[in-house]
């Protein structure tokens, strides 16, 4: 399934959006944007432990994850993961439609929040989106840092399924040192970008 998703994208013009270590789309009519250059994908790659020979080389570095620096237009636009860490969606699809030639499509993959570490959080509503696009955020919100660094769970998407099947999921008691580090974390960045989830989505959502 996943692979007839990407093949849509199939020699079509398109724009990858943070293609990391490991791109998406790899065919001669792709362009990639990064929040970092090429050169400093290897470095972060390297750090975690990650292979950089598939690094691609990126055509748009937007340090604040702006679309509006790209100055032509695409037949679809693909991201995989990235959707839920925009601080303003709103302002992100506008700027996405803007560079999408007529009939043209974004096309993405987006985590299912009941079967990642996001499973304790509820589903993002539509008043927290628009309230988002209202403030202009450009930054996540100190709320979300929490969220992200205190409030999630560990990561195993099969485990969250048979909690979800069996309506399992116990109580977890809050540990305070993790929201005192986020907010030390949100306060010692002095408006600086945090890399976190802004949203939380479920296919009926």
């Amino acid at each position: 399934m996943r692979e007839n998703f990407i093949n849509t994208a199939k020699d079509l013009k398109c724009l990858e959006i943070g293609p990391f270590h490991n791109p998406i789309i790899r065919h001669k009519n792709v362009k990639y944007l990064d929040v970092l250059s090429t050169h400093e994908l290897k470095e972060r790659a390297q750090k975690l432990g990650f292979k950089t020979e598939n690094i691609p080389n990126i055509d748009f570095v937007s340090k604040d994850g702006s679309l509006r620096l790209v100055n032509e237009k695409f037949d679809a636009i693909f991201s995989a993961h990235n959707l839920e860490h925009q601080p303003d969606l709103i302002n992100h699809l506008n700027e996405a439609s803007s560079i999408l030639n007529k009939n043209g499509a974004y096309k993405m993959i987006v985590p299912n929040c009941a079967y990642c570490f996001d499973a304790d959080l509820p589903p993002s509503k539509i008043s927290e989106i628009i309230l988002a696009n209202k403030l202009g955020l450009k930054l996540h919100s100190l709320a979300k840092v929490i969220e992200h660094r205190a409030l999630t769970v560990h990561n195993d998407s099969l485990e969250h399924w048979k909690d979800s099947m069996v309506n399992q999921r116990e109580y977890v008691r809050l540990n305070s040192n993790r929201i005192t580090a986020a907010i030390k974390e949100h306060d010692n960045a002095k408006g600086s970008y945090i890399d976190v989830h802004s949203w939380q989505f479920q296919p009926h959502t």
